[in-house]
């Protein structure tokens, strides 16, 4: 696919370009402009260092070998195997709630939001121990940790 000309960009777009060493007749022939998009060391999307990794080094090494699977399976992942911790951990509990548990787990029960990726990923990687901490704390972006009600 050609490259739009130069006068047709934006002039917003064509002064980011400027600003970051790209001239007219650069993008006229063709130069690379992930350095000017802010994406000299991460890919435009996640799949490109997958496909790629020696040229994404830094990024690679920094990101879960979950990259490049779209957000909804990630989530779910995470969601289901919080769910299973939470049954190992607390199942033999009076109060636990299977059904409560895993409502929680999709939908944070004080906030009515699901939690964010992070916070999933942040509690599959803390001990058991923390775990009984924040779902004992006051606060209510752990409530994902409730298994009654």
């Amino acid at each position: 696919m050609a490259r739009r000309s130069w006068d047709s960009l934006s002039a917003d777009y064509r002064a980011r370009l400027t600003r970051n060493g790209v001239t007219p007749g650069d993008y006229s022939s063709g130069v690379s402009l992930s350095h000017a998009r802010g994406h000299a060391k991460t890919p435009e999307h996640p799949v490109r260092a997958q496909r790629n990794p020696q040229r994404y080094p830094e990024y690679v090494a920094k990101r879960k070998p979950s990259y490049g699977l779209p957000k909804p399976i990630i989530r779910q992942q995470l969601e289901q195997q919080i769910m299973d911790r939470k049954r190992r951990l607390w199942g033999g509990v009076f109060k636990f709630r299977d059904n409560a548990s895993d409502r929680n787990v999709r939908v944070n029960p004080r906030t009515k939001r699901p939690p964010s990726v992070a916070d999933l990923e942040y509690l599959m990687e803390a001990s058991d121990a923390e775990w009984e901490t924040l779902a004992n704390s006051q606060d209510r972006r752990w409530a994902i940790l409730w298994y009654h009600s």
